[in-house]
């Protein structure tokens, strides 16, 4: 099912026909790119529309014990348990106000086995950008980069695209260090 915009309140299936690895293949292809804009805390950012499989809100999650900040807890989604990234936490940021109920945004399925979303403010709904206003990173004009490495391109000079792979494999990352 094609999502043109997603109720914020509401449980919504995402699929899109774009490379789901890309950015537009960080910016070699041509046309436009639809992206989930969503908020964390104040700031807004962008996932590729591919790259988002459903959006949860308020997702009842179970903390896992001996698990960095980072990792919110986990969930049971449509069968499957699905790692919850704080994003939050992860971005060191504060709380949005009058934010009561977070969304879960899942990513659809990477190359590893555990499905992973991260936890978000608010989903503001889908957006197209032409190919030619997306940055790759280390582009020389590029706005100064959040710190982290979750980041694959910069949109409209303004706006981070989340990288899903990194996201999880950060979180993954922090997990062993937590247990070790």
């Amino acid at each position: 099912m094609s999502v043109s915009k997603p109720e914020p309140n509401s449980d919504a299936e995402a699929e899109s026909s774009s490379n789901s690895n890309s950015a537009a293949a960080v910016t070699g292809a041509s046309g436009n790119v639809e992206f989930v804009r969503v908020h964390i805390g104040s700031e807004a950012y962008v996932f590729e529309l591919g790259c988002v499989n459903k959006l949860v809100r308020s997702p009842s999650l179970a903390r896992v014990p001996r698990t960095p900040p980072t990792i919110a807890g986990v969930a049971e989604i449509q069968g499957n348990v699905t790692a919850a990234i704080d994003g939050r936490t992860l971005l060191e940021t504060d709380n949005r106000e009058g934010v009561t109920q977070r969304i879960l945004v899942v990513f659809a399925r990477m190359t590893h086995d555990q499905t992973a979303g991260i936890l978000v403010d608010g989903i503001e709904g889908i957006e197209t950008h032409p190919v030619d206003m997306i940055a790759p990173l280390n582009s020389t004009d590029e706005p100064e980069e959040p710190d982290g490495d979750w980041f694959k391109a910069v949109v409209d000079e303004k706006t981070w695209v989340f990288d899903p792979e990194q996201l999880t494999e950060a979180a993954r990352r922090d997990s062993d260090q937590q247990v070790n």
